[in-house]
């Protein structure tokens, strides 16, 4: 009876544990339908390598670099529209009624204008912006003023002969200034030289003195360190970067810093450096669930390689993260069999950095040269953790879940099932004591070996009766009844 009830009891701890299980891998199956979705990347199996195909179902970030939510003194306002890839963006002022063109700069990642001349009011400026997918994004939106008018009080008393005079005065507008860039990205080749420009507008009523500084060590300098600006005027910054003849390939960062009377601005800059002699074009892509982490989350990005000559070829990748102060905090390095194009995708452990500004360095080197590229992600302790990390923990979640309710269930079973195996087994023994007090065990054993002869064939049917009603007369006698 125990064997059997223990038996039963593994065999419900058993359909138990499968039936969860099942339960468990179609929640991850779906989970993982879900994660790939968000992250808008299908894999895809290709000879000798495995690729993976980038299918683009996210909007595009948007930022609103200019205007700022402020009151200008100026009746044109300074447009910047930021994007993380490449798109197409317009600005409404009158909830999309008036739809208005901007200038595309930096391969389609950053669209500039201006308002052109508008009257003293409040506006809400939004943007419309499409990525090369077709995805829309037209959430992003602000308020900001303008206000040109003077306006003055005179008042005059006089009395008693006499006079006198008082006098008003405007009042003060307020003073602001802005920079049309919210970072500065150039790539060059070693001994290459490029040109990236920016401007500064100053919105005040006085002139302001601006002073430039950077600490991109020698690679960068400016058409003017120093430059007067007058009132409700703009002027170009020319920034040039010189890659050193026989420098190192790598992506250098720092900073621009405007400053004038007190207030100042910072740029961040990122210069690209390749060797120019690589025989692989390469690019990195963050995709958008990776692009803002929480702390303890893992970057997750895409490489793409395509190498311009046919033949298998041994690549070195290096991946570094590196904040705007050109430190670098992570780096990892792989060698991967290049023959044809594919995309490579990585997953660094980025628990260790704290809040801030990231740049992702990728280097691509084969027997040629080296090619580099990078992007810019940020760490944020307020953004909750990825689908990526969440899947992992789910899963280990749910394994420990069934583990500890089926040694629950288990356990309970095998308690049971003692306690009934310590009654029977209690039960028999004071049955065969009882048995044996009233001189029934003599008899007992001739019963049972009165059966064993009717079943070998050994006794007739009617001796085995007349001998069965005299053994159960004789048992009945003794127990009284």
């Amino acid at each position: 009876m125990l064997k059997r009830g223990m038996r039963n009891g593994f065999r419900v701890v058993l359909f138990f544990v499968i039936f969860l299980s099942v339960f468990m891998l179609l929640g991850n199956v779906l989970l993982y339908a879900s994660y790939q979705q968000l992250v808008g990347v299908h894999g895809r199996a290709t000879e000798g390598s495995i690729g993976f195909t980038v299918v683009d179902s996210t909007s595009p970030n948007v930022t609103i670099v200019f205007p700022e939510a402020v009151q200008y003194t100026s009746s044109t306002v300074d447009i910047n529209l930021s994007l993380h890839e490449s798109g197409y963006c317009e600005y409404s002022l009158d909830g999309g009624v008036t739809n208005n063109t901007l200038t595309a700069r930096d391969g389609n990642t950053s669209y500039t204008g201006d308002t052109g001349s508008i009257d003293d009011a409040l506006y809400t400026f939004r943007a419309y912006c499409n990525d090369t997918s077709g995805n829309r994004n037209d959430t992003e939106f602000l308020a900001f003023s303008v206000s040109t008018g003077t306006s003055s009080d005179a008042a005059a008393g006089g009395g008693g002969g006499g006079g006198g005079g008082g006098g008003g005065s405007s009042p003060a507008k307020e003073t602001t200034w802005v920079v049309d860039v919210a970072r500065l990205k150039a790539s060059a080749n070693l001994g290459e030289t490029k040109k990236k420009y920016f401007q500064i507008t100053n919105n005040g009523v006085t002139a302001l003195v601006f002073t430039l500084r950077h600490n991109v060590d020698s690679y960068l300098s400016f058409s003017d360190d120093s430059l007067e600006i007058d009132p409700n005027t703009s002027k170009k910054v020319t920034a040039t970067f010189k890659a050193p003849e026989r420098g190192k390939p790598d992506v250098y960062t720092g900073e621009i810093t405007v400053s004038t009377k007190g207030s100042k601005k910072k740029i961040p800059v990122i210069f690209e450096v390749s060797s120019g002699k690589a025989l692989i074009d390469m690019s990195v892509y963050i995709p958008p669930v990776s692009q803002k982490l929480g702390v303890g989350e893992d970057l997750t990005f895409d490489v793409e390689l395509d190498p311009a000559e046919e033949g298998e070829r041994e690549v070195t990748l290096l991946y570094m993260v590196k904040d705007f102060s050109d430190v670098v905090h992570l780096q990892y390095e792989e060698v991967v069999m290049l023959d044809k194009a594919m995309a490579h995708r990585v997953s660094l452990d980025a628990s260790d950095l704290l809040d801030g500004e990231y740049i992702l360095v990728v280097a691509a080197t084969d027997s040629h040269g080296t090619s580099v590229d990078s992007q810019v992600f940020t760490v944020d302790l307020g953004v909750a953790l990825s689908a990526s990390f969440g899947m992992d923990h789910f899963s280990l979640l749910w394994f420990a879940l069934v583990a500890l309710i089926a040694v629950a269930l288990g356990w309970f079973l095998w308690i049971h099932h003692r306690g009934h195996g310590r009654g029977g087994r209690f039960r028999r023994r004071r049955s065969s004591g009882f048995a044996a007090s009233l001189g029934l065990g003599e008899l007992q054993g001739k019963l049972m070996a009165l059966e064993e002869a009717k079943a070998g064939g050994f006794v007739k049917d009617s001796s085995y009766r007349k001998g069965k009603r005299s053994l159960s007369s004789k048992m009945k006698k003794r127990l009284g009844r």
